[in-house]
């Protein structure tokens, strides 16, 4: 594998005025350095849009316990989220997240100051740029409309405070990060999916493997655009082009099926993977649409379990953590 799809450039991480959405999504799992955070999770987004309603979210999963806590700015109005068009640089009221890979900071205050998170984290990889195999283009084109320019980091180290109710928590986590931009055609594509793992053989400073996965759907639920990149080290990835996916279980949301348990299997070679992701019952799920233009976007999100193997240049990794699921699908409003 190059390096060129591991290179980021200052207007890479900026915004990109032409493309109809962008999505900045930082996500994060405590560690035990405050023992009542252990194992939470939270997701943040800054979403900046062309007409369509924007959003600042912030939500915190307690793993154990069957809640979430959603602390963020929904349906904002178009440009309400300030933007710049050289490295990461985008504010909402107090709120905002900056920096130029590696190093970066989220500041965010939730409604009336009851949470405020602040945090920096630094890339523990390198930049992964999500592409087609032997492209020389930093864009994958889903269907003959749709289109994303795709990067990620599939790990990183935050370190900072939590604040809840005046009470200040130090806290680190082991998080992903993932910049996306471009336009989903709901007419031809109903969604994608998408799996971070930033330590998937468990806690502890040595267990590196990191996992991301990632598909489109066709409007018939068949994977359009599939992707599997993993790494150890942060420099050298290791990727599957395709791999089978087997629904468990489903839930429905707003008239949309979404699974809830999926088993993930691929072989190349001697390369081979099988795991099996399980969402949590702190699964957080929200719509929203653009009437005149009668769609609608459901976003469904939180941490899951996963649990198998993966085996890789001629290692097998036992794979037992938290992983970070999201899952956005487009509909057509009265469809």
């Amino acid at each position: 594998m190059s390096q060129w799809d591991q290179i980021v450039t200052e207007e890479d991480e900026g915004f990109h005025k032409k493309d109809i959405m962008e999505w900045y999504y930082i996500a994060g799992i405590f560690n035990d350095t405050s023992p009542e955070f252990e194992d939470w999770v939270f997701v943040n987004t800054f979403l900046v849009t062309q007409g369509i309603r924007e959003f600042n979210s912030m939500w915190l999963f307690p793993t154990h316990e069957n809640k979430v806590f959603d602390i963020g700015y929904m349906s904002l109005k178009p440009r309400s989220i300030k933007v710049s068009k050289k490295q990461v640089d985008t504010t909402y009221k107090n709120n905002f997240f900056k920096g130029f890979y590696p190093n970066y900071h989220l500041y965010f205050e939730g409604i009336d100051n009851k949470y405020i998170f602040d945090l920096k984290f630094k890339a523990d990889a390198e930049i992964k740029w999500v592409t087609k195999k032997g492209s020389n283009e930093k864009v994958i084109r889903a269907d003959r409309s749709s289109y994303l320019y795709d990067y990620f980091i599939p790990r990183i180290l935050h370190e900072g405070t939590l604040t809840i109710d005046g009470k200040e928590w130090p806290v680190r986590a082991d998080g992903y990060y993932e910049h996306v931009r471009g336009f989903v055609d709901p007419t031809e594509t109903k969604g994608w999916l998408w799996i971070g793992t930033p330590r998937a053989e468990g806690k502890g400073k040595s267990k590196k493997l990191t996992i991301n996965i990632g598909t489109a759907f066709n409007l018939d639920n068949t994977p359009q655009n599939q992707m599997i990149y993993f790494t150890e080290n942060g420099k050298d990835y290791g990727s599957f082009e395709k791999y089978d996916i087997k629904i468990l279980e489903i839930e429905k949301f707003e008239g949309a099926d979404y699974p809830n348990k999926l088993q993930i299997t691929s072989e190349e070679g001697s390369d081979k993977m099988d795991i099996i992701f399980t969402r949590l019952p702190s699964t957080h799920k929200v719509s929203g649409g653009r009437e005149n233009a009668m769609i609608q976007a459901i976003f469904i999100t939180g941490p899951c379990v996963c649990k198998g193997y993966l085996q890789w240049n001629n290692k097998k990794y036992d794979v037992n953590s938290i992983s970070i699921g999201s899952s956005m699908y487009l509909t057509q409003i009265g469809k």
